[in-house]
């Protein structure tokens, strides 16, 4: 039902506005969702900007999503694993496709210890969802992802942080600063062979 869906979408954006992290929402038709014009300019990766990273992973504290326990986590995990080794076979044969269980196994303990934490609350962190507004990043759509017609579906907020480092082309220095900024807004500690399954994924 777009109605339903937009009115969802609608609802969390302003939720999210009225702790400025969203556009204020104005009105939904046919499945979208009306938000304020924002004045500014679209980022790219590679933009350099004052604690670009700790934002992004403030942000991502921020939204994140209630979390995912039990068969829900497992499942969430069994799909991207089962992507991640069918991808790797048919891109680059059965040896690196077999390396890839080792990468699922960590997010696999972590599912069965019920330990997947929030979940994630955005979905699309490209750099061209967000615009400089007042010199500060300020993302413009950040609603309605975890219902697309991917089979990612709703995974551990670990997805958002491994969409931020792949899609901004984090190195070292930005993740840490990215980690760091995510944990002190209230995340979850995130286990370095855990975000490299969910990097992979990504």
């Amino acid at each position: 039902d777009l109605r339903s869906t937009a009115a969802s979408a609608a609802a969390l954006l302003a939720e999210r506005a009225a702790q400025g992290l969203a556009p204020l929402p104005l009105a939904t038709a046919l499945g979208f969702v009306a938000t304020e014009w924002v004045e500014g300019a679209p980022l790219a990766a590679g933009a350099e900007l004052p604690a670009l990273a700790a934002h992004l992973g403030e942000y991502i504290a921020r939204v994140a999503g209630p979390p995912l326990i039990g068969a829900e986590l497992a499942a969430a995990t069994a799909r991207l694993a089962e992507m991640l080794f069918c991808n790797t076979q048919e891109a680059l044969g059965d040896a690196a496709a077999e390396r890839t269980r080792l990468l699922a196994d960590h997010a696999t303990q972590a599912s069965a210890a019920g330990q997947g934490g929030a979940s994630y609350g955005d979905g699309h962190l490209q750099p061209h969802e967000w615009i400089v507004c007042g010199g500060e990043p300020f993302k413009v759509d950040g609603a309605g992802h975890d219902c697309d017609h991917t089979l990612v579906g709703r995974q551990p907020v670990a997805w958002d942080i491994a969409g931020a480092v792949v899609e901004w082309r984090l190195d070292g220095a930005g993740v840490a600063q990215l980690l760091g900024a995510f944990r002190s807004a209230g995340g979850e500690e995130i286990a370095g062979d855990v975000l490299r399954f969910y990097q992979a994924a990504y």
